[in-house]
């Protein structure tokens, strides 16, 4: 027995829809948007009427930022306002870090990787901060 397959048509608003997650996507990439500006045309769309997202500027790689505050408390405690000036550059101002390294310093401490002393002084635990001398002079 033969299977029959029936066409069945798509709405014009689930085409817009479809077509602007790709168009987002495809800015997002970096790709060109001709293709997909002129299928929304097509459908009586104007691409400019649709919202885009905006570009975020990544300061640190993933994972950059948590070596720099591991790196940083090597040295020994610190607050959380001292590893924001330590880390601050790339075009991040001291609101931004400040808000990234306690962020950071939360997700740090939920996976024990730091602990919180007194009066807001942040360290690495006794036996990482061990562990990572011996590394640092070359020992371990």
């Amino acid at each position: 027995m033969e299977r029959r397959y029936y066409y069945r048509p798509w709405k014009d608003e689930t085409l817009v829809s479809a077509l602007h997650f790709l168009r987002c996507r495809t800015a997002r990439e970096g790709g060109d948007l001709g293709h997909v500006d002129a299928l929304l045309l097509r459908l009586g769309v104007d691409p400019a009427t649709l919202p885009m997202p905006r570009p975020t500027p990544k300061h640190f790689a993933r994972g950059k930022l948590r070596i720099a505050i591991m790196e940083a408390l090597r040295d020994g405690p610190m607050t959380g306002a001292d590893l924001a000036r330590r880390v601050q550059g790339n075009g991040l101002d001291y609101a931004d870090a400040y808000r990234k390294v306690y962020a950071a310093l939360h997700r740090l401490k939920a996976a024990r990787h730091v602990i919180h002393k007194e009066v807001g002084q942040w360290a690495l635990p006794p036996q990482r901060a061990a562990c990572e001398s011996r590394t640092a002079s070359g020992s371990g």
